[in-house]
């Protein structure tokens, strides 16, 4: 497999930032018939950066075979949010600038049923609220032990409070309700809408703590229609569980 970092500048991020590319152009297959790549959106999390999936998954090897272009961006500790207090529009970022630039450097397939996004805890919570807020761009979401974390954001106060309100450009952390990084609330408004919805896959390890938020949420997104694939499985918020995730993802997309 070939594996590529960039560095780049993003007008959304208003910065210099990183990514790191897994892209099968190397292997014998393609070579033999070149053709657009499908394109899989891989975020990290909390802590993480864009080479995680590289160094703690055998994610290059996983997707050798597959006719997919893995994109790896940094996206900090940012949970994936536009935030004017924190100087960065994350999701317009990894939902409008990052597609668009990959496929100009790329060989990248356009379409919507080729491109999917996924992502492990924060990368989870970026995963599902990208996929939610630019369903004309993304067809499937994959989240794993996914950050659902509004329960949590509402209850914040003292210095918690504070970096709620700044990440997600609260006025107060109540307002994380409704607000455009609450998965609930994008959830609701796609469903009633006439837009297409994503296919989403979703895991939690049942020895994670964040295991009830995720089969709440999983049991939500049926009840308002999506094609929702929900597995919980023995394990905890570790590395094994997400590539065993991935691993999963990739037989689930339709490559």
């Amino acid at each position: 497999m070939a594996i590529a970092h960039f560095s780049i500048s993003s007008a959304a991020l208003e910065r210099g930032t990183r990514l790191s590319v897994i892209l099968p152009v190397d292997q014998a297959w393609y070579r033999a018939d070149p053709r657009p790549l499908k394109t899989l959106i891989l975020l990290h999390g909390l802590t993480g950066d864009e080479d995680n999936w590289l160094n703690y998954t055998n994610a290059a090897r996983l997707v050798r075979e597959k006719p997919l272009c893995v994109i790896m961006p940094d996206g900090d500790n940012s949970f994936y949010a536009d935030s004017a207090a924190m100087g960065a529009r994350v999701m317009t970022y990894i939902g409008e600038e990052l597609p668009d630039l990959c496929r100009s450097m790329l060989p990248l397939s356009p379409k919507r049923e080729d491109t999917f996004i996924a992502g492990l805890s924060m990368g989870g919570f970026g995963a599902v609220n990208c996929a939610l807020r630019y369903p004309e761009t993304f067809s499937c979401a994959a989240m794993y032990s996914a950050a659902l974390i509004g329960e949590r954001v509402m209850k914040a106060d003292g210095a918690a409070g504070r970096h709620f309100r700044a990440l997600f450009d609260l006025n107060s952390v109540r307002a994380f309700s409704g607000c455009p990084a609450d998965y609930e609330a994008l959830a609701e408004r796609l469903a009633a809408s006439k837009c297409p919805k994503p296919r989403i896959y979703t895991t939690c390890g049942t020895e994670d703590s964040l295991f009830p938020a995720n089969a709440a949420f999983a049991e939500k997104l049926e009840r308002l229609g999506y094609d929702v694939t929900w597995e919980a499985r023995p394990g905890a918020h570790t590395w094994d569980f997400w590539e065993e995730s991935l691993r999963r993802t990739l037989d689930w997309l339709p490559l």
